[in-house]
């Protein structure tokens, strides 16, 4: 169950790090992984609200980089 949270990690780091998206994204973006590992290690009762918001925003990210190559 850790493979989420690495994905999240890895695809923020290149979203955030990588691409031209505007400061707003980038920072949004930031919030969401660190919010989502912070629940996931300090708030076990979250878990589940943890990993939906490391897939959907793993998945968002794709996505962009998709749209965008």
């Amino acid at each position: 169950m850790i493979l989420p949270l690495a994905c999240s990690i890895i695809f923020g780091a290149i979203y955030v790090f990588a691409t031209e998206a505007s400061g707003f994204s980038k920072f949004l973006v930031l919030l969401l992984v660190a919010g989502a590992a912070v629940a996931w290690f300090k708030l076990p009762a979250w878990w589940l609200v943890a990993l939906l918001v490391e897939v959907v925003v793993s998945i968002g990210i794709l996505l962009y980089l998709k749209v965008n190559r």
